[in-house]
């Protein structure tokens, strides 16, 4: 029998976590449009678990810091375990302080020499940051379906020793790992229905026709991050039998950051290891062949040179390679003196 009798509201729940005081919330019977009935039942407030083994619980006052600070020693974990640079582990893009009107560059330098941690942006490498940024927005993005490590285009990013280029490619490790923190979505109870495939449950994540569905808005991208000379250390250490380091490294579905490009095998003096040149030669053209995808490379290099354009500098690494880089990177340069004196 159907009554409309509504039970004792229960004590109000505190979070363990702020000390906040929350109250239940009635949820009224309700018949969907397909007929169904629920509801008629008091709702517990939405204190949650904020990590995997449920062990540590906090409400919506306090959450948003704590998963923040969860996905922060997250993304610090996988920069670290990638050798990211230590010295760029903490950068992201907020960091950027682009020259403002009249300010002649001199100035700029004084202003970063100032701050605390502050990347100077000139107006002759607005575009390139620009760019960067456009193409961290390209490949989080879902189109047609395809997933954002699906998405085909490279970046080539060169220009002289000390300019911020393993900095800049930092910072897009770190933007592409980071997810934007989860939040309640509000939904109506039939949008609900949908999403599960029947009429919501007692034991839902449920909160007055709101639903804790995932991420409100984009999810981190895979990312590896390679040095060069790493990578071709680590080629020569492998043995016989094991999987190798470089095909690994190749067959990455995410964003392939290989930083530092050519700094073996291009030195500025003496021709490198026929190895060398074969392994960065596999290396690129495997990543173009297999669907072409999305790697950054940074290089002191010239792009002309790099892509096999000036005939009196051929392509360091052979023709194949410049012919790959041609056909599936897009080449930025940051211009300009070296920072590290600022």
């Amino acid at each position: 029998m159907v009554t409309d009798d509504k039970p004792p509201q229960p004590d109000a729940k505190t979070c363990p976590r702020c000390g906040t005081s929350h109250d239940y919330t009635w949820l009224p019977r309700v018949q969907t449009e397909a007929g169904r009935t629920y509801g008629h039942r008091w709702i517990a407030p939405p204190i949650r678990s904020i990590d995997m083994d449920d062990s540590v619980l906090a409400c919506p006052r306090c959450k948003d810091g704590a998963e923040w600070e969860a996905n922060e020693q997250r993304i610090h974990r996988k920069l670290a375990g990638m050798n990211v640079p230590k010295r760029c582990r903490e950068w992201r893009l907020s960091d950027l302080v682009y020259q403002e009107g009249r300010e002649t560059e001199a100035e700029l330098r004084h202003r970063i020499g100032a701050g605390v941690q502050m990347y100077g942006v000139t107006e002759q490498n607005k575009p390139t940051v620009d760019a960067m940024i456009r193409w961290i927005d390209y490949l989080r993005k879902d189109q047609d379906g395809d997933s954002a490590e699906d998405r085909s285009v490279g970046i080539y990013l060169h220009g002289p020793v000390g300019t911020g280029k393993t900095l800049l490619a930092a910072m897009v490790a770190r933007e592409l790992l980071e997810t934007a923190p989860r939040k309640w979505m509000r939904m109506g109870i039939d949008r609900i229905e949908h999403i599960l495939g029947r009429p919501p449950r007692a034991s839902d994540d449920i909160e007055n026709d709101r639903m804790f569905w995932g991420f409100s808005g984009s999810r981190s991208v895979p990312v590896l991050w390679v040095n060069e000379a790493e990578i071709l250390r680590r080629q020569q250490l492998s043995w016989a039998g094991d999987p190798s380091p470089l095909a690994r490294v190749s067959k990455f579905a995410g964003l392939l950051i290989m930083d530092e490009l050519g700094a073996e095998t291009a030195p500025a003096s003496g021709k490198p290891s026929a190895f060398k040149i074969d392994a960065i030669e596999r290396l690129v053209c495997s990543r173009y062949d297999h669907g072409n995808r999305p790697t950054l490379y940074t290089s002191n290099i010239p792009a002309r040179v790099a892509r096999g354009e000036v005939p009196s500098s051929p392509c360091p690494w052979g023709a194949r390679v410049a012919d790959r880089l041609r056909g599936s990177v897009a080449c930025l340069s940051l211009k300009g003196n070296s920072w590290r004196s600022v």
